[in-house]
């Protein structure tokens, strides 16, 4: 700490103090509410001039174990203690800048995949100011700007100089959704394992099934790197063997999650993994992409056909895998996908309806409702957002269409490259790292970004932070990757002979 550093931070302190005894003249109730401001404040101007990876690290292991709790006489809830301890860091992430001078690396801001997180903030912006519910769309800014500052650049600044500290971020987080998992499945037994009640064997930690299962899939590469691999992390037997134990349980988490969109997610995972190891690139990726797209769009009437006299019904009684599997295309009978036809149809109204603006972010649970028409509701759809019982809520139940809906055209064309330049620079990564360790990670973290970017085209989990954390710290993981990769050869090519 330089003596510029140590007159200022004494200087907070002291007023701090001051403050705290004018509070206690005030009386008791000011004085405990004020205090518990203050404690935050100068938590945060502490943390300012100490290192901040082992906050962050604290953070990713108590994600998966935060619940949400009611402020006393506020009448507001925190998901706790995740939100605090997240609000906390963002702080640190704006005092570092006005009391330490900090700065970005140019290389990783004006990187493309920043430059597209960027113009997300710029239409989610826009989009807030001609918003339908201006109150409901500050809110959902704020936490959007949150989870960006934290999860993307103080977790790029916590790793800048050592990437293979985001390691310990997924370990962490990924031991403390075990135990979720084994909670879960616990619940979930005195159940029998019914399809019923999938939705709530995982509250308080996770709201229902598929956030909890999509989650799982994400950090479940890297631990089949971690106990299969020896290169990763230098881990003892012993240790291996522990990883070997966790990937079992996440296995079983997601089967008995009855997340259809999960097992379809895991599927796309392990294409990419086929397609990093034929070398693929991502013009072929594209290429595939468009050909698919162009053969759905061809043969679009018998695809529907096809799917029509599909009835195969998840929620039949007595269902079991296969059921549950076969009803993935079933857009006859069963409700789960009926109710989703009925929410990306409105998702689509909406956006006709603003295509520029959108209603605003955090707007959908509200507008979509008087949209629905009666021959696309089914009997789990949504008439009062206030009043929803388990099972029953979500929004647009796609990232996609919920940009689209939300914030208009723009948000979404940024929020697809955004999302495709990530997959691409991490695929980039994959290919021309020399470390072996780096190459692997790299590719765990693509297959990890797929599994999430399947599952949204059929749920959306970007406004939970328990989601959020690791998607734009995934990303955050492998733009710091190829920016340090590229400052190495540079600096390699300017030694002298």
């Amino acid at each position: 700490m330089t003596a510029l550093n140590r007159y200022i931070f004494h200087g907070i302190s002291l007023s701090f103090l001051l403050i705290l005894f004018y509070l206690l003249l005030k009386g008791p109730g000011t004085f405990y509410a004020g205090a518990a401001v203050l404690v935050f404040l100068f938590s945060a101007v502490v943390i300012t001039f100490l290192e901040v990876h082992p906050f962050v690290m604290l953070l990713a292991a108590l994600l998966p174990l935060s619940i949400r709790m009611s402020i006393p006489g506020s009448g507001a809830e925190l998901i706790f203690p995740g939100e605090a301890l997240e609000g906390l860091l963002l702080m640190v992430f704006v005092l570092r800048f006005i009391i330490r001078d900090q700065r970005i690396d140019a290389g990783f801001l004006f990187h493309p995949v920043t430059i597209g997180l960027m113009c997300m903030l710029f239409f989610t912006v826009l989009s807030t100011a001609f918003s339908t519910m201006p109150g409901v769309s500050v809110k959902a800014l704020i936490v959007r700007t949150l989870y960006a500052g934290v999860f993307y650049f103080l977790i790029h600044e916590s790793i800048r100089t050592a990437p293979s500290r985001f390691l310990n971020y997924f370990m962490l987080y990924g031991a403390s959704i075990a135990a979720v998992v084994l909670y879960t499945i616990y619940n979930h037994a005195g159940y029998q394992f019914s399809k019923d009640t999938s939705g709530i064997v995982a509250l308080p930690f996770y709201s229902d099934h598929t956030i909890y299962s999509a989650c799982i899939a994400f950090v479940l590469p890297f631990f089949i790197l971690l106990a299969f691999n020896k290169s990763i992390g230098g881990f003892s037997l012993y240790a291996r063997i522990f990883f070997m134990l966790l990937v079992l349980i996440f296995m079983a988490g997601i089967f008995f999650s009855l997340c259809r969109a999960t097992w379809v997610s895991l599927v796309f995972g392990l294409l990419m993994v086929l397609l990093l190891r034929l070398k693929a690139r991502p013009v072929h990726l594209l290429a595939g992409l468009a050909v698919i797209a162009a053969w759905l769009f061809a043969y679009s009437d018998a695809v529907i056909d096809n799917f029509k006299q599909n009835r195969y019904d998840s929620n039949a009684r007595g269902a079991g895998i296969e059921e549950q599997t076969k009803s993935i295309t079933n857009i006859s009978n069963d409700q789960s996908n009926g109710e989703r036809l009925n929410r990306w149809k409105c998702a689509v109204r909406m956006f006709e309806m603003k295509p520029f603006t959108g209603f605003g972010p955090g707007t959908y649970q509200f507008q979509y409702l008087p949209l629905q028409r009666k021959s696309d509701m089914t009997r789990i759809s949504v008439t009062n957002p206030y009043h929803i019982k388990i099972g029953q809520g979500g929004t647009a139940h796609s990232e996609y269409l919920l940009a689209l809906s939300e914030g208009g055209i723009f948000l979404f064309i940024f929020f697809v490259f955004t999302a495709a330049m990530a997959v691409f620079t991490a695929m980039k990564n994959y290919y021309r790292l020399r470390d072996r360790a780096g190459r692997l990670i790299s590719g765990a973290l693509v297959v990890g970004l797929v599994t999430y970017l399947v599952h949204g085209f059929f749920n959306n989990f970007l406004d939970t932070d328990k989601a959020a954390f690791l998607f734009w710290g995934a990303v955050s993981m492998i733009v710091t990757m190829d920016v340090y990769e590229k400052e190495k050869v540079k600096r390699e090519f300017n030694q002298p002979d």
